[in-house]
């Protein structure tokens, strides 16, 4: 028999994974030169692996010799699984594989991580509590790769994964009122619940301490979301700034902001010179001002970029423009309106005078 040296079953990570339970060392594991490797990567794209729920999480491999009996005088081995479950970020590498040989894989995914193995050796995988089996959610076969000497063979090739469950695509937003000075309540200054927009359209909302659920999200959209904490009286007292990649079948969590009492508005170079006509290559100097002359006004000679204003109380506000052009001794003035909000930036319209 011609095998490698590599130990029966190792995780190919930093550390060895206590999903795989044969390995010569607990030290950083140096790959074998002849080796069968199951790496996640290589899996079918269209499930997941993220930490939410309805996504891949954990997975247990199966590695069998598919030899034709014609074609080798060594024996084939039996088929050998993963002791447990393997984390889906992380590969697994079978070593005593018999040169010259093919390994065919089959992989079962779990939508949980905290599964434990039923027997050495086996594919069942127990709920840690009931101690009850778990089904699979997905499962796929990749085809046979041959073992060769001093060389990592990994499996490839994988067929598309079989579904045995359903799970919602969904958005999941929560807001975290931890070190802002406000909490939960129906009173003047206290938080009654928030709304989670895009624009002007509220997509989803949910009482305070709870989360805010978008049911209708498109799987490949990622979604920039506003968030608003507002009290019973719908008053805005903080906002923030969300983020989501959509999956499919998964729910996926948003990422969000810290929380602010504060906003802040922009206004576009470009479309505020629109709306002075004044032609980008006549301009001499563009004057953008926050009326009351809270702030130090803003000056731009070209015709990109924005003003911005930052750390804004909420409200309405007007900012005035002056434009100076080539060729005309009067400026232009014009005035953009906008309403600011707690946590976020909003964009100010423009017109002339």
């Amino acid at each position: 028999m011609n095998r490698g040296t590599a130990p029966p079953l190792v995780c190919l990570g930093l550390i060895l994974a206590s999903g795989c339970s044969e390995s010569s060392t607990g030290d950083v594991f140096q790959p074998s030169p002849t080796m069968v490797v199951v790496h996640p990567v290589e899996f079918p794209g269209n499930v997941p692996c993220v930490d939410a729920p309805g996504a891949m999480r954990s997975y247990v491999a199966t590695l069998s010799d598919v030899t034709p009996e014609d074609e080798t005088d060594a024996p084939i081995g039996p088929p050998r699984t993963t002791d447990g479950a393997v984390p889906c970020e992380q590969a697994v590498g079978f070593g005593e594989v018999e040169v010259g040989h093919l390994y065919a894989a089959e992989i079962l995914a779990f939508d949980r991580a905290d599964l434990i193995p039923g027997a050495p050796g086996s594919r069942t995988l127990l709920d840690p509590e009931t101690l009850e089996p778990v089904p699979w959610r997905w499962r796929t076969t990749c085809e046979p790769v041959r073992a060769e000497y001093q060389a990592t063979r990994w499996v490839y090739d994988c067929a598309p994964f079989t579904d045995e469950g359903q799970s919602p695509t969904e958005v999941r937003v929560a807001l975290d009122l931890e070190g802002t000075g406000f909490e939960c309540g129906t009173g003047e200054d206290a938080v009654d619940h928030f709304v989670v927009r895009t624009g002007s359209e509220t997509l989803a909302e949910a009482p305070c301490g709870e989360i805010a659920v978008l049911e209708d999200a498109t799987p490949g959209e990622l979604l920039v979301l506003e968030a608003l904490a507002l009290t019973a009286d719908e008053t805005a007292l903080l906002g923030t700034t969300c983020s989501a990649h959509v999956l499919s079948g998964v729910s996926v969590m948003a990422t969000c902001g810290a929380l602010a009492t504060t906003g802040a508005l922009e206004v576009d170079v470009a479309e505020a010179l629109a709306a002075l006509d004044v032609a980008c290559p006549l301009l001499l100097e563009l004057e953008v001002a926050l009326e009351g002359g809270a702030r130090e006004p803003l000056h731009f000679t070209g015709c990109r970029g924005s003003a911005r204003f930052a750390d804004l109380d909420p409200g309405p506000y007007t900012v005035r423009l002056t434009a100076v052009q080539r060729g005309s001794e009067e400026p232009r003035f014009g005035a953009c309106g906008v309403v600011v909000e707690p946590g976020l930036r909003a964009r100010a319209e423009c017109v002339a005078d």
